[in-house]
Formats: structure tokens, sequence, C-alpha cells
């Protein structure tokens, strides 16, 4: 895990909060060029990311970019066989998902313990 940030530069309610709204969109938005979508995802991302100072955390996020791309942007690439479905997309960005939350909060009680000290 990093460093322990100062209070002010930590926000796991922020976090949460961001990944509540990727959560909805990954599950209700349509797949492929989906406007203002793809861009949404990339800000709330950056916002869950900036939130937390967790490199798993990070990682996660990273990832749920990437299939972002490919199922809200403007390019089909399933289509050709080049990628997963977009049923398989949204599956795995929801499991990302889950699994940027069982960090959070693994990041979470460990800051929380660095502050008892």
């Amino acid at each position: 895990m990093s460093a322990v940030l100062a209070p002010s530069l930590v926000s796991f309610d922020v976090a949460r909060a961001r990944i509540d709204e990727l959560r909805c969109i990954f599950r209700g938005s349509p797949a492929g060029g989906a406007p203002g979508t793809l861009q949404r995802v990339r800000e709330l991302c950056h916002a869950a990311r900036c939130a937390v100072d967790d490199d798993h955390c990070r990682c996660r996020i990273e990832l749920l970019e990437q299939h972002a791309a490919l199922l809200f942007g403007d390019d089909t690439p399933w289509a050709r066989g080049e990628s997963l479905s977009p049923q398989a997309l949204r599956l795995q960005g929801l499991k990302l998902l889950d699994s940027f939350e069982r960090w959070l909060s693994r990041a979470e009680t460990a800051y929380g313990l660095s502050r008892m000290r």
C-alpha cells in the first residue's frame, strides 16, 4: 500500500460516491458511441483515482477506463471480433468496481490504523 497521506488529501467517501456513479453508468448506458458517456466515465475515474492514494485502487481504475473506452467509445471493436462483447465488458467493469471497493476498504482500514499510532 502507498504511503499514508494527510487527511485533507484522502477522501474515501468521495471515492465511494464516484464508484457508485460509475456503477450506474456501467449498468445502464448504451454501448458504442453514447454521447458524453466516455468523457463522464473518464472524469469520474480521475476523481476516484485522486481521492485515494492506493496503487491497487488506481490499477483497477485504469483497467476500468480501458474497458470504458472499448464499451462507450465511438468504435465497436466487438462487432469485428476484436474485443469482448458489450455484455462481457460491462461485467468486467462491474467486477473491477467491486474490486476497487474491496481495496478501498483495506486502504481505509490501514489509514485509520496508521492515524491511531
